[in-house]
Formats: C-alpha cells, structure tokens, sequence
C-alpha cells in the first residue's frame, strides 16, 4: 500500500513540474495513471476527462474555462506574477459556473489560479466541503444554494454574496482581500471573516443580510459618497477589529457588538496600501496574539503549496515508471 501512495505521490510531483515548465499544459492525475493536455483548451480537455477525485495541474499561461460539475481538484501554478520565486501567473479567461444541478456537489478544491471573471455557483445545487485557497477572483463569489463547511482562504475577491432565503453552514473566510462585502446569507446561518480586509460598505436603506462574526479584520472602505452606507450590519459582532472613524456619518448599524476594536482615522491604516502593511501592528493585535489584517493568521502568502521539483528523471522499465528528483516546499 505504502508503494502505491509513493508512486501516485511522485507521479503527482512529476506533473506538477511539467505544468511548471511548460505553458498551457494540464496535467490529469486519476489514480496512478497521469494524462496530459496541452493549448488553451488543455483544462476543459482534462476537465472532459477526469471523474469524481481526480486532480488537474495547471501550468502557467492562459486557459478556456469550463463548467465544473464533478469532484475534482484543480491546482494552478500561482494567481499572480511572482518574479522572485520565478513562477508565473495561471489565467482562467473567464468565470466559472459550479454546480451539479438538482443534486450536491461535494469536494471541490480550487488553488493558486487567477480567475477573470466570477465564481457562480448555480442554483439548486448545494456546495459541501469546498476550499478556495491562494486564488484571485476578479469578480464575485455568487453562492445560490446552501452551502456547507466552505472554507475561503488567502484569496483575493470582490463581493461575497448568498441568496437571504439560504444557509451557510459554518463559511469561513480567512485571510483574504475582500474589495466589496460579504453579504445575505439567511439568519441562521454561520459565518466567520477572520484575519480578511473588507473594502466595501451596504446602504444602509436597503435590507441586507449581513449578521456575522468578525475577528481581527479591517475595515478598510476610505470613501462613502454619502453618510448613508455601513461597514457592518445589525447583529453583528466585531473582536479585535480595525474600522475608519471619519468616513461616513455612522459606521455601524443597530446592534453591532464591538469587543477590543479600533476606530482610526482612514488614512491611517496602511503603509503601504500595495502590500496591505498596517501602520500599527504592535498595537492592533488580534485575539490569536498576531496582527489585525491579512498578515496575521495564516498570514498573506499566494504561492501554492504544490512542491517544486528540481533534478527530475524519469525512466520507464516495461510498465513501472521510475521517477528520481529533488523536491523543494516553496
């Protein structure tokens, strides 16, 4: 059994590496046996190919999007450009749609890839046991059914947002950059932004659902218009948060409950603003004992924890493929 997991673990490494070096390639893994596509088409060709549990490793480059109805994991080779570690965007030209129609999709696994567009995951069509991780999504996140044990983690996104008549079950939105807000999930549900910076406020004429719990976020929105939005919502509760004191005429909405938060003035926040560094991380320190904002936590790092393989040999002896290589954690 060990040499089996071995094999598949290397084979895994051995088209991680061929994604790397290689542009628009898309490495399928189901089980021990690795397929490769190639071209801009290259992820839906192996989306067409996978069943439920495979993974598909991206290369850098461009790629089609497809419709993502299966279980399967796809791993890019980074959301952004990162010259330092010599690694190169993976672009999806255009949204996502996710779900499997009147039924649940379960254990979807989306890492390190920039998507265009948004993320809309179709009605009538529950999520379980999803994790977004490392991606940038240069539109919205568009939950349309109930959701379950949905984590979001050191991603980049505009708003987050549900439908008021359906349940999020235990999201979690950890150490991300949200340009708009998260918003209207039904009353009953459970969601938690921890360690995020959420850059949009709500009119407060309109009826928005947005009962949270927010621990060692920022609050970062520098510009209302008028003195009519919020940052947070009634029933909600912010723990060791940081929010601008002379943005709007009121930043906080009916019953919010502010423990050991911040009110600073909006120019103050940021140092650097490029790199989301806070002016005070000795003092606005969270309730996990690390800084408010995205470099607390989990802290703020967007490259993929797929390996890096260096040295790779590949030998075929009949049917046994004999892999050799030096791996790296980056």
């Amino acid at each position: 059994m060990k040499k089996i997991l071995f094999f598949a673990t290397m084979l895994f490494c051995a088209g991680a590496v061929m994604a790397q070096n290689e542009q628009t390639t898309a490495v399928l893994q189901h089980g021990d046996v690795v397929s490769v596509f190639k071209g801009i088409n290259a992820l839906v060709d192996a989306y067409t190919a996978a069943e439920a549990g495979d993974v598909i490793t991206l290369s850098s480059g461009t790629f089609t999007a497809t419709t993502i109805a299966k279980s399967v994991s796809i791993y890019g080779a980074s959301c952004v450009d990162d010259a330092e570690n010599g690694v190169q965007q993976t672009r999806i030209l255009s949204g996502f749609a996710v779900g499997l129609a009147e039924d649940t999709l379960r254990n979807i696994y989306f890492e390190g890839v920039f998507i265009q567009g948004s993320l809309d995951f179709i009605a009538n069509s529950p999520i379980e046991e999803m994790v977004i991780s490392k991606c940038w999504i240069n539109g919205n996140l568009n939950f349309n059914s109930n959701i379950t044990n949905v984590t979001i983690s050191q991603s980049q996104t505009g708003t987050i947002t549900g439908i008021r008549t359906n349940t999020a079950d235990n999201l979690l939105i950890r150490n991300c950059v949200v340009s708009g807000v998260i918003q209207q999930f039904a009353l009953s549900s459970s969601v938690v932004i921890d360690h995020c910076i959420i850059g949009g406020t709500t009119n407060k004429y309109v009826d928005i659902l947005a009962c949270f719990t927010y621990t060692n976020d920022i609050f970062s929105a520098n510009s209302c218009g008028r003195d009519e939005y919020f940052f947070a919502r009634s029933g909600s509760t912010l723990d060791n948060c940081v929010y601008p004191n002379n943005t709007c005429w009121t930043s906080m909405s009916g019953d919010v409950v502010l423990r050991n938060c911040f009110d600073v003035d909006k120019n103050s926040i940021f140092s650097d603003t490029e790199n989301f560094i806070i002016t005070q991380p000795e003092t606005w320190i969270g309730n996990d004992s690390t800084e408010i904002g995205v470099h607390g936590g989990l802290g703020w790092n967007r490259l993929p924890s797929t390996p890096v393989v260096k040295n790779l040999q590949l030998q075929v002896n009949g049917a046994t493929l004999n892999v050799t290589y030096d791996a790296e954690v980056r």
